[in-house]
């Protein structure tokens, strides 16, 4: 029986991979609600990180990543957030939120 062989060689990846992988990241939809591609969909537009689209509907860095992986519901302090600084329909968010 033959023994994997481990690639521990340090090629440098290129500039374009590197990006390509984060468009990736931040495109990937998952299996995610409506309500979150919406949101991704909202920070891709205005070039923002996560974190800056949590603060903005007042959320904290992590509650707002574990809602965007689907690990933990909105408060109704940032779903009433969402309604005003995204215009989001508030039927979609009671829904999916």
């Amino acid at each position: 029986m033959k023994k994997a062989v481990k690639n521990n060689s340090k090629i440098p990846a290129r500039a374009g991979d590197e990006e390509a992988k984060k468009t990736s990241k931040r495109l990937a939809a998952r299996n995610s609600s409506p309500l979150v591609r919406i949101i991704r969909q909202e920070i891709l537009k205005r070039n923002i990180k996560q974190k800056d689209m949590g603060k903005l509907i007042g959320m904290d860095d992590s509650s707002f990543s574990l809602f965007m992986n689907g690990k933990r519901h909105l408060s109704l302090d940032a779903a009433k957030n969402l309604h005003k600084r995204l215009h989001i329909d508030p039927k979609l968010i009671l829904k999916y939120a």
